[in-house]
């Protein structure tokens, strides 16, 4: 017999033992799980025991980040030297540990080399000196 209010995710075989489950778990939803177990035998007057199962969810990558603004707009002045702050990317992905880790680049041909951000921090810097007239 399998004990706790989860919903129907779990079964168990009463012949075997095996717990099961019935639906795809989600860590990002439930990262952990209690399920009382109980045996019992078959005489006249039936004994029990129970037992507690401690389930914990490992986490597997299936979110991906999400940037906290669906776009970024930023004016900066020509004539600034490379290595000048634009502005500052974020992202979150609730997966755990390194599957959570986000990390900034920027797409091939998508700055023709102006600009450049740092991968873990998300700045967007210049690369070089801007010229207006050259490229808007």
């Amino acid at each position: 017999m399998l004990g706790g209010d989860y919903n129907g995710r779990f079964i168990i075989d009463s012949l075997t033992g095996a717990v099961s489950i019935t639906q795809v778990l989600d860590r990002e939803e439930t990262q952990n799980f209690t399920l009382t177990l109980q045996a019992q035998d078959s005489g006249p007057a039936p004994l029990s025991s129970t037992t507690q199962l401690h389930l914990v969810l490992l986490d597997e990558n299936d979110n991906v980040p999400l940037f906290s603004r669906e776009s970024y707009h930023a004016s900066i002045s020509e004539g600034l030297s490379a290595g000048v702050e634009v502005l500052h990317l974020s992202a979150f992905d609730p997966d755990e540990g390194p599957n959570g880790v986000v990390t900034y680049s920027l797409t091939e041909n998508s700055s023709n080399g102006a600009f450049s951000v740092e991968p873990f921090t998300g700045v967007v810097r210049t690369t070089r000196s801007l010229d207006r007239e050259q490229t808007p």
